[in-house]
């Protein structure tokens, strides 16, 4: 049986286990912005039909729809992005 000294097992094993990549990825006021891989947008429609058939000739991943409010959202990129606002969206 291995025994192992209390003061290893209750106060060093934890410190061990902290991982010194959990503080890589500060931020800080020099920090530029960037866009996030992925985006969930809202999309406002005019005319419900006629939207969605432009989203779906997009291929976009819908995340949800509110029909009464004309809206839906989806999950899109950077490039779709682009592309919902030359549509007018």
């Amino acid at each position: 049986m291995i025994r192992v000294p209390t003061i290893f097992s209750k106060w060093l094993f934890p410190l061990l286990l902290i991982s010194t990549e959990a503080y890589a990825h500060q931020f800080s006021a020099f920090t530029p912005f960037q866009m996030p891989a992925t985006l969930i947008a809202k999309v406002q429609f005019t005319d419900y039909k006629i939207g969605m058939g432009k989203l779906n000739q997009l291929h976009l991943d819908v995340a949800g729809v509110d029909i009464a409010k004309k809206t839906a959202e989806v999950i899109i990129n950077q490039d779709e992005y682009k592309k919902l606002e030359t549509m007018g969206f």
